[in-house]
């Protein structure tokens, strides 16, 4: 029995870890669990300049816009096409 895909970290509703506008991002990795094969990462809502690697998860870059507060939704599928979404702030 296949256990579906799951993210443990971030935590839904958890803030991802600070930016700074024009300051190069030190870098944070989701992590997932269970599912099948090799994780596929997607990210929507990060801040203009940053982006998520869809092979690691990490996301990195150097932010852009306005300092805030984002709503990032961040989505890991796994090689049956499993999917699992978490919600944080940034």
């Amino acid at each position: 029995i296949l256990t579906p895909v799951s993210i443990t970290s971030p935590v839904a509703g958890s803030a991802l870890p600070g930016a700074e506008q024009d300051v190069e991002y030190q870098g944070y990795e989701a992590v997932a669990a269970d599912g099948s094969g090799q994780y596929i990462w997607d990210a929507a809502g990060l801040p203009a300049g940053l982006q998520i690697d869809p092979g690691s998860g990490q996301i990195y870059g150097t932010p852009t816009d306005t300092p805030g507060t984002y709503n990032v939704t961040i989505t890991v599928t796994d090689t049956l096409g499993g999917t699992a979404s978490v919600n944080a702030t940034r």
